[in-house]
């Protein structure tokens, strides 16, 4: 798992390879799949940093991956910031 989270951030810096936003991407969604917590916020922010891109399918697992991260660490600061945000937006949200 971590090694998918590093190899994620080493494709999305572009350090010693080309810099591929795509890869990173999935390379990040397959580390948070596999519950790696650091994974699973750098894949929350880069996604919404494209949120209106993204589908309501992709946005509901984001708020997911937030609960659950939040489930296990009460107090991970990142996971309530982007919760935050996506309930504020209304991303993967009933409304």
């Amino acid at each position: 798992m971590k090694s998918l989270h590093n190899l994620g951030l080493i494709y999305y810096e572009g350090k010693l390879v080309k810099r591929n936003e795509q890869k990173s991407r999935d390379l990040l969604r397959r580390a948070a799949d596999k519950g790696d917590i650091e994974g699973r916020i750098m894949f929350i922010e880069l996604m919404l940093n494209e949120a209106t891109t993204c589908s309501p399918d992709q946005l509901a697992d984001l708020n997911r991956f937030c609960r659950e991260i939040i489930a296990k660490e009460d107090d991970n600061a990142d996971a309530y910031y982007f919760l935050g945000i996506m309930v504020e937006e209304g991303y993967g949200c009933l409304k």
